[in-house]
Parts: C-alpha cells; sequence; structure tokens
C-alpha cells in the first residue's frame, strides 16, 4: 500500500493485477525526495513526512509495520479517518476470471507447472479444479478493497488499460511526470497459449470464480458470463 500526502491519495493493492509495478511507480510521490531509495522489487516500509511505503518483502510482516496487501480496514484504523475520507483511494483491477488463472498458476510448484506444461488441457483444468476448492489467499483481496462488504475505492485503473488508466489517474491526482518508467517485476506464471475464457468455459471452474470474487464482478463491472 501507498499513501501520498502532497498528493492526498492512497493506493490499496490486489494481488495478481501487476500492482507491484504500478505500486513501484506511484512510489516516488509518497516519499520525502531526498529519502526515497528509487525503486526495487522488495523494501522494508518507509514511512517520511511525505507519505506512506508499505512493506514489500515475504510474510509474516511485523505487527506494526504497513505493508503492500494491507486490509482496507486496517488502513483506515492506522491512517486515522480525517485522512481516510479526504484521500482518494485507487487500485488496480482486472478481470477477475483473468485474474483467478494467473493466481492459479503463479501458485504451482516448479515441477507442477512443468508437469502441467505439457498435460493435455483437460489435465490442467482438472488440476485447476481442485485448486479452487482451497483458494487460499485470492479470497483475502476482498478485504483490500472493501469493509463490510461494501467496495471502498474512489477510482481504479484497469489492468485492460493499464497505460491508459495510470495517465488519466496521473492527470486527476495532479501527479508530476514520474522519474521512473512503468516497469515490470512480476512475470505472468502461465506457460500455456490457451486464453483464460478457455479455462472458464468449463462450468464448474466458472461458478466457482464467480461464487468467490462475486463482489470483483459487481463493483468494477466484469460480466459474469
Amino acid at each position: 500500500m501507498l499513501l501520498s500526502h502532497r498528493y492526498r491519495f492512497i493506493y490499496l493493492k490486489i494481488r495478481k493485477t501487476a500492482g507491484t509495478s504500478v505500486e513501484v511507480y506511484l512510489e516516488p510521490f509518497c516519499c520525502t525526495p531526498s529519502l526515497y531509495p528509487g525503486p526495487a522489487m522488495k523494501r522494508e516500509a518507509l514511512v517520511t513526512g511525505d507519505g506512506i511505503i508499505g512493506r514489500r518483502m515475504n510474510e509474516p510482516h511485523p505487527p506494526d509495520a504497513f505493508y503492500n496487501h494491507m486490509p482496507a480496514e486496517e488502513v483506515r484504523a492506522r491512517v486515522g479517518s480525517a485522512v481516510w475520507d479526504q484521500y482518494q483511494k485507487v487500485s488496480v483491477v482486472r478481470n477477475p476470471f483473468d485474474r483467478a488463472v494467473s493466481w492459479l498458476w503463479h501458485g504451482l510448484a516448479p515441477k507442477d507447472r512443468a508437469r502441467l506444461a505439457a498435460a493435455p488441457f483437460d489435465a490442467v483444468l482438472d488440476a485447476f479444479a481442485r485448486r479452487l476448492e482451497n483458494p487460499g489467499k485470492i479470497l483475502r483481496d476482498a478485504a483490500v478493497f472493501s469493509i463490510d462488504g461494501r467496495c471502498i475505492l474512489d477510482s481504479w485503473i484497469r489492468y485492460e488499460s493499464l497505460h491508459a488508466d495510470l495517465d488519466a489517474l496521473s492527470q486527476r491526482l495532479g501527479l508530476p511526470p514520474a522519474p521512473y518508467p512503468l516497469g515490470e517485476y512480476r512475470r505472468d506464471a502461465r506457460v500455456r497459449p490457451e486464453p483464460w475464457q478457455a479455462y472458464v468455459e468449463r462450468p464448474d471452474i466458472r461458478r466457482r470464480i464467480v461464487d468467490m470474487l462475486r463482489l470483483e464482478f459487481e463493483a468494477f463491472g466484469y460480466p459474469t458470463d
């Protein structure tokens, strides 16, 4: 997560949305310039008079740290209602079907990824259907962008139009030109050519993703059919 006092925004980070790339891009606007150490994949939390850069390291996080995938309710409690209510809350969102497929590949062990890369596609679908029975971290993301079942974002960047939406957000927030270009910090772990649409042609996979991520479909206007 990020917070900028100069530009009055809070960035909340949903998994598997190119969120790290956007987070790093926006970091310089959330830190006293002379104290910003430069872009990096991993970093400890950095709190200055100009804002907050959340910790981007492996879990567990220290109990008092601001960190990357911090739930909205926890951020609100830490920064206070006055800041929370006055600052723009923003994030990157992605078609939930596409995000779920990206997450499913990302969570595989290397040996399983290699095995499924060469397997018949029906075997891939069977493996993913089993993984959806125990989805783990992807279910936590509702807490990143919602409180009490209600989306709290004021605006969002769509993964599908990332560069254009990031430019539009920068204009709305009054950001100056960024000192660093938008980088690529986490590659999609998919090793097969089938698009996400091929995965959700299977009815049980489609139903499970819709049930898991229903709030995302509704809040961000992605179709479930």
